[in-house]
């Protein structure tokens, strides 16, 4: 899997509401063809990805700050992870 801090790099993100949209970067050009919007829960995660970032952290951090139980966590995490991952500009 890509590092975490690069797949995010390839995006710009904005805070509307309670959701995160992100638009892929190609050459510095927003591709607005390309738009994606997160719900509050991926939006979180999306704005904690930083260097040395960890799956484990990640869900560390939506025990803290969500209502959700460890297995509950660790699946979303996997699920955002796995679908940025495969996010493409």
């Amino acid at each position: 899997m890509e590092n975490l801090h690069t797949i995010k790099s390839r995006f710009v993100s904005r805070k509307v509401g309670k959701e995160v949209v992100i638009v892929p970067l190609v050459d510095n050009v927003a591709q607005m063809n390309k738009v994606f919007t997160l719900n509050e829960t991926a939006g979180f995660l999306w704005e904690n990805l930083n260097e040395g970032i960890t799956a484990e952290k990640l869900q560390e951090l939506l025990l803290e700050n969500f209502d959700v139980d460890a297995v509950t966590a660790e699946k979303d995490v996997q699920t955002f992870l796995e679908k940025i991952n495969g996010l493409k500009d």
